[in-house]
Parts: C-alpha cells; structure tokens; sequence
C-alpha cells in the first residue's frame, strides 16, 4: 500500500442487521474518520431497532483464521474489538493480537445482550478481563462495564468505580475512557494511571471540553 493509503483498522465484533452497532457501525465510523476497515466477525445477531432475539456465534477457529489471513495481506494500523459471543472466541482474539503488540488494541466490550443469548457470561468476562484487558491501549466502557470487567465474578461485592479503574490500569491497560450517559447530559473522562488526563462533557447539544 502507498503512503497515501489510508490506515487499516481491523475490527472484531458481530453483525447487527440493522447497522446500529457492530460491524457495520464500526466501517461507518471508520470511513468518516478516514480509515479503511477489514472486519473479523465473531457472530451474528437477529434483531431490529427495538429488541435481539438471537445470537450465534461463530467457532473460535474460524474467528482466528480470517484475522490471521487479513493481518498477514494488510499492514494493519490498529485493532478494535467489540462483542464477542463466548470466552473460547475471545481467547482465540487474545492469542492472535497477542502475535502485534505493537498495534494498538481498542476494547469496547458489550455486555449488553441478554444472558441467555451469551454462553457461559461470567467465563466471557472473565477472559475479557485476563486475556484482552492487559493487552489494551485504550479500553472504552461505559461504568457498569468497567465494574463488571474489574470483578467479573457476578456474585461477587462490586467495587467503586474508581478502585474499578485503577485495577483496569494496573492490569496493564494504558488509558480508560469512561463513558456516562444521562437524560441531559453525556459525559467522557479518559483515565491513565496518573489519573484523570481530560474530561469532555455534551450538554443539550453543547459540546464542553475540560482539562
């Protein structure tokens, strides 16, 4: 590829029919931010704009094998992991980007799928949390993700969100950018371990940035 070729963003996750999230959310971000994306897909669900009425996922071995054939014909600039269906397809992604350390890896867990239609979701967190978090340069969640992801184990007493953070980091994840959505307000607050570095706040439409 030329210099003038734009970077390639591999993007793992599953394929929302309705193109809200997933795949298909993640190209159009993509191109609207001038990278050209190559996609592994992890499963697919069937769905509309209102609710998810089945997941499938894909085998481990398969997710692996398209990921290896992309990484070895493109010059890969960056990676993006979404969902993923069970911790078996999430070990099979470890172990591949594992193979790039040098390409920075963008976490953006979903657990926002019923439990019913994600095998095994306390062993899917927990390889989330041991396999692909210490990995990450930038892991982005929303709070009750970054709760789950820092004690993975449901039964387990959840901790604060900023003990929650730190354990993030001292896994060996390099920044956390926290998300809040409210009625009125949305709020981002990226996190490393020297602490907060910049919080960016959308208020009725009104973009504020602080330092």
């Amino acid at each position: 590829m030329t210099g003038d070729s734009p970077p390639i963003v591999l993007t793992f996750g599953l394929s929302d029919p309705t193109g809200g999230s997933g795949l298909q959310a993640d190209l159009l971000t993509l191109a609207s931010m001038g990278c050209h994306g190559a996609t592994v897909l992890t499963g697919y669900a069937v769905r509309d704009s209102a609710a998810c009425d089945e997941v499938t996922g894909l085998d481990p071995d398969t997710v692996a094998t398209q990921a290896r054939m992309l990484l070895e014909d493109m010059p890969v600039a960056a990676f993006k992991i979404g969902a993923a269906t069970r911790a078996k397809v999430v070990s099979a992604i470890a172990e591949v980007v594992s193979d790039y350390d040098d390409v920075p890896l963008i976490l953006a867990p979903d657990f926002t799928l019923d439990d019913e239609h994600v095998l095994s979701a306390d062993e899917l967190r927990e390889s989330l949390a041991d396999l692909l978090v210490p990995q990450t340069t930038m892991l982005i969640a929303d709070h009750a993700t970054l709760l789950q992801l820092a004690q993975p184990d449901s039964d387990a007493e959840a901790p604060t969100l900023d003990s929650a953070i730190s354990h993030i980091l001292a896994q060996g994840c390099e920044y956390v950018l926290a998300m809040e959505t409210g009625t009125h307000r949305h709020v981002n607050t990226l996190y490393s371990e020297e602490g907060q570095m910049r919080q960016d706040m959308w208020d009725r439409g009104v973009n504020r940035v602080m330092g």
